[in-house]
């Protein structure tokens, strides 16, 4: 399916390249031709050849303004070459007609008129290429920078359509495991079951407020975090000992909302029991930036072999996504424990 460009040029990418724009023509209006047209005496020309001279500088003008909006860069990405042949083939005839412009007699030329039509024809031909050639330049970088910006943004597209098909797995993930734990509550007739809704339909609200979001409070997701290690707490009985742990330096700093709790959810999937001791342990730092995060659980439960770990694979295909070389992860068994730690630079 071709994409329409239109869509990706939003205004708030076009302003930018646009002031570049304008502050690009303005430079070659007022500061580039001026001089050179100084330095290539083509100025001395008024007071001898005046209405050529007029005629040389228009062109010039017009040479830039043509090569820019004909944008050459462009016709060559989209392999239009007749056009471009097109373009420089009228641009020699035009500049070639220029170069036989009958110009005002004068001694100089009466005196000398090979001469001074070798003179001309040479600094019309110097002062049309270097424009040219000035104009294919900056309509050179203008493309660049405009498919970079497309680029860029089809990036963007891409990583929110990849972010929203992720957080679409989360949530069905997520509440189909926590109504499977309020269930066994209620089946059980345990006198926590109202406990556990209230919290149950806090983490509800969270998760339909801030999932859509890219980033959220990292102060917001804890709480969401203790949440459901409340509700977990909930259904466990004396032999599941629970340490939870957080040093925050900045709760306003940025994260992916439900990354974390994943790697908690798993803590309590696989390391809990209800006849044998056993410790979940979850960490959480932030210091200048940096989060370090951890879960240590003793490994009660196994998953079955052709069971999709949706939940881990998501988690590392968002860091991917977001933290690009600004993230490790690490997650191995260690005998009978199971450690979990996630590093990511947030700023």
């Amino acid at each position: 399916m071709k994409t329409d460009e239109k869509t990706l040029d939003s205004p708030k990418q076009e302003m930018p390249l646009k002031r570049v724009t304008l502050l690009v023509d303005a430079l070659f209006c007022f500061l580039f031709l001026p001089s050179l047209l100084y330095f290539a005496s083509i100025l001395g020309w008024l007071q001898m050849y005046p209405s050529y001279s007029c005629v040389l500088i228009a062109y010039s003008y017009a040479i830039y303004f043509v090569v820019r909006k004909i944008n050459i860069p462009r016709l060559f990405i989209n392999k239009k070459y007749w056009q471009i042949v097109s373009v420089l083939i009228l641009f020699w005839l035009i500049t070639e007609l220029l170069t036989r412009y009958p110009h005002e007699s004068d001694e100089v030329m009466d005196a000398f008129p090979n001469l001074a039509e070798y003179m001309i024809t040479q600094k019309v031909w110097m002062l049309s290429l270097v424009v040219f050639g000035y104009g294919l330049s900056v309509s050179l970088i203008l493309e660049l920078m405009r498919q970079e910006e497309r680029r860029r943004r089809l990036e963007e597209q891409k990583i929110k359509a990849e972010l929203g098909l992720y957080k679409a797995q989360i949530n069905p993930h997520f509440m189909f495991n926590t109504l499977n734990t309020l269930y066994g509550m209620i089946v059980s007739r345990s006198d926590k079951s109202e406990d556990a809704f209230v919290k149950f339909m806090d983490m509800v609200k969270y998760s339909y407020t801030y999932a859509d979001r890219t980033f959220v409070d990292i102060g917001n997701e804890i709480r969401y975090i203790e949440d459901y290690i409340g509700l977990q707490s909930l259904r466990l009985n004396g032999h599941t000992h629970v340490e939870w742990s957080k040093d925050i330096d900045d709760d306003k700093s940025q994260i992916p909302p439900m990354l974390l709790i994943t790697f908690v959810e798993n803590a309590f999937k696989y390391g809990t029991s209800s006849s044998d001791d056993c410790t979940i342990s979850v960490r959480i730092v932030l210091e200048n930036g940096l989060l370090d995060f951890s879960t240590v659980n003793n490994i009660m439960n196994t998953s079955k072999k052709d069971e999709q770990p949706i939940g881990i694979e998501n988690c590392k295909a968002r860091l991917q996504l977001l933290y690009p070389e600004r993230f490790s992860l690490s997650a191995a068994r260690d005998g009978d424990i199971f450690k979990v730690n996630l590093k990511i630079q947030l700023q």
